[in-house]
């Protein structure tokens, strides 16, 4: 299974999903993780970084979200990163999926999963996912 993160492409955001540590905690729970170019720029890591990490970087959105099986972004989706989810995919981000009907809808059309990282429950065992 590959966890990707592709770059934010919301201006002003400097954050990225997936940190090169965070890549290699995941990858030895069994995970492959892939990244888009310069991804994680504007936050201090290089695609060096990533590929020290044992990260594949690959050059364009449409790429990582082809590439991947679960999608780790920061932002709330664009229409055109929706548009870009698969059968069986699943997208971890904030999404606002009580005021995001239409970016629900895409992804149920879609059969992909959506966890919307602000409906994680604020309790002791949830530390770990807080955003």
């Amino acid at each position: 299974m590959k966890i990707g993160a592709p770059k934010e492409i919301m201006e002003g955001e400097s954050r990225v999903a997936m940190t090169p540590a965070s890549a290699r905690d995941l990858q030895k729970l069994g995970y492959d993780c892939v990244i888009e170019t310069k991804a994680g720029a504007a936050a201090g890591y290089s695609d060096a970084d990533y590929k020290e990490a044992g990260v594949e970087v690959v050059k364009t959105a449409a790429a990582l979200w082809k590439a991947s099986d679960i999608v780790a972004k920061v932002r709330i989706p664009t229409d055109t990163e929706l548009k870009r989810m698969r059968k069986g995919q699943t997208l971890i981000s904030f999404f606002n999926p009580g005021g995001n009907e239409e970016g629900l809808e895409l992804a149920r059309s879609k059969g992909a999963s959506v966890i919307a990282m602000e409906m994680v429950p604020r309790i002791s065992r949830a530390q770990k996912m807080d955003a």
